[in-house]
């Protein structure tokens, strides 16, 4: 049996206050050249933004290396790092590093310890990134980027192999 209350229900639709506001059509040429020229200079900023990044992790990988006392906290830095490197290069659009900072985030997720083969995994992304932000402009170094990112994922892989192995 059916609900007869749903007859009583009023909709009410709320006025379009953007609509109001902005008004209809487009946008003039002379904003939207305005626009497009802010965002190609903002793009010339990712080399910047992304050696911040990089400096954190390689901060952290020198803490780990004089012996920190709290271990996780470096490798909290290091994961945190890597995961903005992953959305400003996503956002950029500067896909292959994206990738390799998604495969060092994904490593560094869950990491309790700190060992010369986990330093040497890092550090290989580490130097990965960072030869393909010093590259932007040049192709055929970015060619082979897709390289690099298969052998990164080979040596985690790999990794994890081992360390089954050993347990």
């Amino acid at each position: 049996m059916k609900n007869d209350k749903s007859k009583d229900v009023q909709f009410i639709r709320p006025i379009n206050k953007i609509k109001a506001k902005v008004g209809s059509g487009g946008l003039a040429a002379d904003i939207i050249d305005n626009a497009q020229k802010i965002v190609e200079e903002y793009t010339k900023d990712f080399p910047t933004i992304a050696n911040t990044d990089l400096k954190k992790i390689a901060d952290a990988i020198e803490e780990l290396n004089e012996g920190v006392k709290n271990q996780d906290e470096a490798l909290y830095k290091i994961h945190g790092a890597a995961v903005d490197l992953k959305s400003n290069s996503g956002m950029f659009n500067k896909k292959l590093i994206e990738k390799m900072s998604i495969n060092l985030a994904s490593f560094t997720e869950n990491l309790k310890e700190f060992d010369d083969q986990i330093k040497e995994i890092i550090l290989a992304h580490y130097n990965g990134i960072k030869v393909m932000i010093d590259n932007l402009d040049n192709p055929a170094i970015i060619k082979h980027g897709e390289t690099v990112l298969k052998e990164l994922a080979s040596l985690i892989d790999r990794y994890y192999k081992k360390k089954s192995k050993e347990e």
